[in-house]
């Protein structure tokens, strides 16, 4: 809340008066600020002062420390004054400030450092009074759950380990020496009084368990991006970090309950995770290639870069031609050989391919077999593991259709339903869990109107949700009847749910 006010604070400032080009705008600017960078503080010292009272009770709180406007002025000039250019360059004195230095650029800027200084006045709260009690008390670092990272997460995972405040939120090394991990980091130091229970203990031990869960098999480095990757993946399902957990365990066979003790998880090798990150690098940069050349823009230096880093990735997970696109590699269409029986391995069943419903992957020679198999015309395309078993299921519900090909550049839809009138379908084999659902199908109807907005002619409106093993709760239907409702942006027109292996395929009355 502190942190949205500041940067809204700084927004209105910035659009009524401008940048603040000379001494004394700035100090103007910064008695106009003070008032409310002050009360923010305030709100920030009372926060911390109750916080303490919860989780050291009986320790008198230190006074709130002294701000002036100065500390605002010096702030202002350290966002605006322009930098020193590293060329040479001829600059019309009369060109207004704000085309010298974006405003955007300094509106972001003030609105952190703002949040910073207001944040500060609970942080410094809490210091005080820690020094003041010595050994009495320790520290833990809290997620907020707003703008916690990949290093915010393992840091809280540490508990209350921290000798300092200082510790525990501020850098003591590298670029960031001495300031916060990252802007807008909204993590706070806990004080903990010893022998008695803390704010955020149930927190921190997720956090451990989360960190434990997604960076087995990994170390340094590695972990740290081993730990964003999960931590992008539930942002993009709109899962928190509990149900983050839950979905990691579940796919290594780590207990979801109990107490601590019953759920220390045996730490296993992941075979290849560096190739496995490089692969699916690979298919984030064929997604991204893919809108770029359906919006027009294949020849701009965005692309350019994507491709130069695609190569590289390709070399480093051994990939020769791609490992598909978004959603296993459905909408980008790069991921296909367009062969049925390639000379080589199909890349897309390669290290970086993660089953949706964290089945057993296939060997190679079973996906081909199983391909084969198939009783539906595939126009030469190589199929996902997924997306042979949805085929397959389909099959064994004698249902008739033809799979389409793919054209680069193009998102489609993946086949044509016969046995539904032959209107066109594209598939999803996910979790039997709403937010992942909705996600798929908000992702898969912006693309198609990215794709229109480029000059393209395709409409994904009908939707088949594949569950693999899992049923379709009574719940969980409710919520799928209300998408069109809650999604009005990206309403389909007919959505189908099959689940229980196949056993059930039934179509969702949705809601208008």
């Amino acid at each position: 809340m502190i942190t949205r006010t500041m940067v809204r604070l700084a927004t209105s400032l910035l659009q009524q008066f401008g940048v603040p080009a000379t001494q004394e705008e700035r100090a103007r600017l910064a008695r106009i600020a003070y008032p409310k960078v002050e009360h923010a503080r305030r709100q920030s010292y009372v926060l911390a002062v109750r916080n303490m009272a919860h989780t050291a009770p009986g320790i008198e709180p230190a006074p709130l420390r002294p701000y002036t406007p100065q500390a605002i002025e010096q702030i202002l000039a350290d966002v605006t004054e322009p930098r020193k250019p590293r060329v040479r360059v001829t600059v019309d004195d009369n060109l207004d400030q704000v085309t010298r230095r974006s405003k955007v650029t300094v509106t972001g800027q003030l609105g952190a450092r703002l949040a910073r200084h207001a944040d500060a006045a609970g942080r410094d709260a809490v210091f005080d009074t820690a020094e003041r009690h010595g050994d009495e008390v320790g520290w833990a670092r809290v997620l907020s759950g707003a703008e916690n990272c990949a290093f915010c997460v393992m840091l809280a995972s540490r508990g209350p380990d921290y000798r300092s405040e200082k510790s525990a939120t501020i850098a003591s090394k590298g670029a960031r020496s001495g300031k916060s991990f990252h802007d807008f980091c909204d993590c706070r130091a806990v004080l903990v009084r010893k022998g008695q229970d803390w704010e955020g203990r149930e927190a921190c031990e997720r956090a451990e368990d989360l960190w434990t869960e997604a960076t087995k098999g990994y170390s340094g480095d590695a972990a740290l991006r081993a730990m964003r990757r999960e931590l992008d993946r539930a942002d993009r399902e709109g899962w928190t970090h509990q149900e983050l957990l839950d979905d990691l365990r579940e796919g290594s066979g780590s207990p979801s309950v109990g107490n601590k003790t019953d759920r220390k998880p045996t730490r296993v090798a992941r075979s290849a995770p560096d190739e496995a990150f490089a692969a699916n690098q690979v298919r984030v940069l064929e997604a991204s290639l893919a809108k770029l050349e359906a919006e027009g823009r294949g020849d701009s230096s965005a692309a350019k870069w994507q491709r130069e880093k695609l190569d590289e990735f390709r070399a480093q997970a051994g990939v020769a031609g791609g490992s598909g696109g978004d959603d296993g590699g459905k909408d980008g269409g790069g991921g296909r050989t367009g062969f049925d029986e390639p000379d080589e391995p199909w890349s897309g069943h390669g290290p970086g391919y993660v089953h949706p419903h964290r089945a057993e992957k296939w060997s190679e020679e079973e996906r081909v077999q199983r391909q084969r198999a198939l009783p539906f015309e595939r126009n030469g395309e190589q199929l996902y593991q997924h997306e042979i078993e949805t085929l397959e299921r389909l099959a064994g519900r004698e249902q008739h259709l033809e799979w389409f090909a793919r054209e680069r550049g193009r998102p489609t839809n993946d086949f044509r339903w016969d046995s539904m009138g032959g209107i066109e379908v594209d598939t999803k084999a996910t979790r039997a869990r709403y937010p992942s659902i909705r996600n798929h199908l908000r992702r898969s109807t912006e693309q198609a109107e990215d794709a229109r907005a480029g000059g393209k002619d395709i409409q994904k409106d009908h939707f088949l949700i594949d569950l693999g093993p899992h049923k379709l709760q009574e719940k969980l239907r409710d919520q799928l009847r209300k998408y069109n409702v809650r999604q009005p942006g990206h309403a389909v027109k007919r959505l189908w749910v099959m689940s229980d292996s196949g056993a059930s395929l039934v179509e969702i009355d949705l809601e208008k």
